[in-house]
């Protein structure tokens, strides 16, 4: 069964060549307050791997979508997971994820 917290389109599909900044709709959750954004990316072993998979910091649009940092330096034929945590205005920290396949 499929978790509410992964993103609809997941898994989603990267050339390892390519650098792709992903967004998070957090609209059904609620506000997203600006500055709590955390973004992580694990990989197929669950090791954090955004500080050097990972360029630039997240952030949060006009209208509640979280925009990560751009994804890059994938391994083909390796999954890695990429999750966003938000703190909502109304208090509750929730988080959002999606697959990410690599391809060559």
């Amino acid at each position: 069964m499929r978790s509410p917290r992964e993103a609809l389109n997941s898994p989603l599909f990267q050339g390892e060549d390519e650098s792709v900044a992903y967004e998070f709709d957090f609209e059904n959750w609620g506000t997203p307050v600006a500055g709590t954004l955390v973004v992580e990316l694990k990989n197929d072993a669950g090791t954090d791997i955004t500080l050097t998979n990972v360029t630039g910091a997240p952030f949060i649009t006009a209208t509640y979508i979280c925009v990560t940092g751009f994804v890059h330096s994938l391994t083909a034929g390796k999954e890695y997971r990429i999750e966003c945590l938000a703190e909502m205005d109304d208090g509750n920290t929730l988080e959002a994820f999606a697959r990410i396949i690599a391809e060559e």
